[in-house]
């Protein structure tokens, strides 16, 4: 039972559903913006500002908005915020009978900021809610487990929803997760809370808070190592998927439904991988967290020189189990390095760096692609996830100092 011991803790239960729910939510509006702008335009530069919009914008902007929001009751700020996307979702929806491309990208954006400001949240206050317990390990675990599948699934009851009911059935469907959501976190007792002390005088300004969490990222090398190997291994990891079509199909020669065995066996190895995660961190954080992901970069390599689908899907397997536990192990390595009062604020840095750099790897994987082919790219992808893994040992950034307690929020 020790591994299920956070599922006893009331907000930490709240937390995990609604960011669950919300993670396949977000996927089934995804496939809907894409089918909606691509039928409505039929422009690949149409379709690439909506990922560019969703993802790019946010990176740049979310840890400033993280910053002035992380000294707010986690409940309040959560349930405000969950409530905003609610609402972009519903206008979206509005907008694919009278669509207008300028102003869809604009609600797009924003709804990318706010959607990671909220995941950067809920990771702050799921540490501040476990690591009192010393249930930190665990819990991510669990968190990562319950997400894991929320890719495929809702890539599937997306495409259901708009095939079926159209596309703005499908992105009030992932209103309704956010108002649900809203409903949820704001009448959720336990979640950590900011409570000025009467001798602190005036709060400090979010340029100050955001200046300080640079300072902190840069005075702990484990913190900032971290944040830019995974950073940069996230590049190499995302180079393949613009080729992946082209790759099953005429690399492999794989049928109709070769891309989507491919993704779907990458997929259940992820599963997996989420469930050996919880056995092989409890023996060594470190150990799984090196293992994963050099798994991921040997199966890079071992996809570019796979000989058929058959075999290229029994990579994936072990290449998407490597990939679940990794995320996981990287999350809680990350989180117990960090001070509770910079968990938030780092957390906003580690979203923007994930959500933008696989845009890196998209530019990379197609040139690499388009100059030497589908199997060179799926190498220098795997390659590269060395190169940085042996960076990162030659550095030694657990040499640095490490930080030092000081809770400033407590569960309320």
């Amino acid at each position: 039972m020790g591994r299920l011991a956070p599922l006893r803790i009331s907000a930490f239960r709240r937390l995990l559903g609604v960011y669950a729910i919300n993670r396949l939510g977000d996927m089934v509006a995804l496939v809907a913006m894409a089918i909606v702008v691509w039928d409505k335009t039929h422009s690949v530069w149409a379709t690439t500002g909506l990922f560019a919009a969703l993802e790019f914008v946010p990176a740049l902007a979310a840890p400033a908005i993280t910053a002035r929001l992380d000294r707010l009751p986690v409940a309040r700020v959560l349930g405000v915020l969950y409530a905003i996307e609610a609402a972009i979702f519903v206008t979206l929806a509005s907008l694919t009978h009278a669509f207008a491309l300028a102003p869809f990208l604009l609600l797009v954006a924003a709804e990318g900021m706010i959607a990671v400001v909220t995941r950067a949240i809920c990771r702050g206050a799921l540490a501040a809610v476990l690591e009192p317990k010393g249930q930190l390990r665990e819990g991510i675990a669990l968190l990562n487990l319950a997400i894991s599948p929320t890719m495929a699934l809702g890539a599937i009851f997306g495409a259901g929803l708009v095939a079926t009911l159209g596309g703005d059935i499908a992105l009030l469907a992932n209103a309704g997760t956010f108002a649900f959501g809203a409903i949820l976190i704001a009448t959720t007792r336990g979640l950590p809370r900011y409570e000025a002390e009467e001798d602190e005088g005036e709060p400090e300004h979010w340029r100050v808070r955001l200046t300080a969490a640079l300072r902190y990222m840069r005075e702990h090398r484990l913190v900032m190592a971290l944040l830019l190997g995974q950073g940069a291994a996230t590049a190499f990891f995302a180079m393949t998927e613009p080729i992946e079509v082209v790759y099953t199909r005429d690399v492999l020669g794989g049928g109709p439904g070769a891309y989507g065995a491919l993704i779907a066996t990458w997929g259940i190895g992820v599963i997996a991988g989420n469930v050996v995660y919880t056995w092989l961190a409890r023996k060594s954080l470190t150990g799984a967290l090196v293992i994963s992901t050099l798994g991921q970069g040997a199966a890079l390599i071992a996809l570019g020189a796979a000989p058929n689908i058959e075999v290229a899907c029994a990579i994936a397997v072990a290449g998407g189990a490597a990939n679940g536990a990794q995320g996981a192990a990287i999350l809680t390595a990350l989180q117990e390095a960090v001070d509770m009062d910079f968990q938030t604020r780092v957390m906003s840095f580690f979203e923007a760096v994930i959500t933008a750099a696989p845009g890196v790897g998209y530019l990379l994987g197609g040139a690499v692609a388009a100059a030497a082919g589908g199997r060179a790219a799926f190498v220098i992808a795997g390659v590269g996830v060395f190169v940085v893994s042996a960076l990162v040992a030659v550095a030694r950034p657990w040499r640095g100092p490490a930080p030092a307690p000081a809770l400033a929020q407590t569960p309320a």
